[in-house]
């Protein structure tokens, strides 16, 4: 969560209204294309240079929230769910019983 999560965020709001609007001023592909690479570039130019270490960069609130790719809760695993799966895929990996196991022995 920092500079990049800051370019992302305002690149996934910009992006969709450069590929809608600009179709009324230019037909051109290659220019519609074009300008959504500067919004990026530009979008990552901003996040770098306007970032400092004490900033905590947040996701979307609100609607906006559930169309944030990056949380994983779109998919709905929440992050403690997806803690606790990594924790027991790793401890699956060690060959150490799970606590379910352990209540069986």
């Amino acid at each position: 969560r920092g500079w990049e999560k800051k370019a992302l965020n305002i690149a996934f709001l910009g992006s969709p209204i450069l590929t809608l609007g600009l179709p009324f001023v230019t037909k051109d592909p290659a220019a519609i294309w074009g300008a959504n690479l500067v919004l990026l570039v530009g979008c990552y130019a901003y996040g770098y240079l306007s970032y400092s270490e004490e900033q905590e960069v947040g996701g979307f609130s609100g609607v906006l929230r559930w169309l944030d790719f990056g949380s994983g809760q779109e998919r709905g695993m929440r992050a403690s769910q997806r803690e606790a799966l990594r924790n027991n895929d790793a401890k699956d990996a060690a060959g150490q019983p799970d606590r379910e196991e352990q209540k069986v022995k």
